[in-house]
């Protein structure tokens, strides 16, 4: 369980870098996206 909120975790604050670091608007729409569907299961794990 631990594992998988330090996993969520991480892959929040990665996809949140790689939005401001994109290219395209639709690259950075796409990567935040991805960081609130991350940020969703980590709270849902965290309770």
């Amino acid at each position: 369980m631990t594992s998988n909120l330090h996993y969520y975790a991480r892959r929040v604050v990665q996809e949140q870098a790689a939005a401001r670091t994109a290219v395209t608007p639709a690259g950075r729409e796409r990567r935040l996206a991805l960081a609130e569907q991350f940020r969703a299961k980590l709270l849902a794990l965290n309770g």
